[in-house]
């Protein structure tokens, strides 16, 4: 993470490698597939699946959250507050940053599908994640298929660094040096 920052990039993981494992699951409906053979029906049905399940894995995601104050963000994503949180000007961004869609409906009809649905379906999570208020920056990557990639980040507006970090730590000094070279505000999480 150190790296990727100085580097002055951001880390998009792959749809079929974050840490929500039915990220990117969708059930896919067909109101017009009506065969007489009950097996070509199914066939074609997998067929489809697959295919859709293909077209989310060239799918790249980082995800934001709306406020840095968000205990449990803490938790799943810093290390238990021993990480840290880049915060970043919306409007510094060259690519779209879309809020996430919470919903315990994840179908896609296959009668309907195009290009706004497919991304519409890939920024729809689980309603029990809701309370993380998440907007993503979403990329289709069509090499070979990465665990994540890097792509250029703009200036960070500030950086947050864990409650249970200790100023003498090697992520405190490498951060810290950062932020002064680089004019970035620098604060550090306290519980209130």
């Amino acid at each position: 993470d150190i790296e990727t920052l100085k580097e002055n990039k951001i880390w998009l993981s792959n749809m079929k490698c974050v840490n929500d494992k039915f990220e990117g699951t969708l059930e896919i409906i067909y109101d017009n597939v009506k065969l007489n053979f009950k097996f070509l029906e199914e066939y074609l049905k997998n067929i489809v699946n697959e295919s859709i399940n293909e077209i989310i894995s060239k799918f790249y995601l980082s995800c934001f959250c709306e406020s840095v104050t968000k205990i449990n963000m803490w938790s799943y994503y810093a290390n238990s507050s021993k990480g840290f949180c880049i915060e970043y000007w919306r409007n510094d961004f060259e690519m779209p940053l879309f809020p996430v869609i919470y919903s315990d409906n994840k179908v896609i009809n296959v009668d309907n599908i195009d290009e706004a649905e497919m991304y519409k379906s890939i920024m729809t999570k689980d309603s029990d994640w809701e309370k993380e208020n998440e907007w993503r920056i979403l990329f289709p990557y069509y090499g070979e298929f990465e665990k994540g990639i890097k792509i250029e980040q703009p200036k960070p507006k500030g950086l947050y660094l864990g409650s249970d970090v200790e100023n003498t730590s090697y992520l405190w000094s490498e951060l810290q040096k950062y932020c002064i070279d680089n004019d970035i505000e620098f604060y550090q999480m306290k519980l209130d």
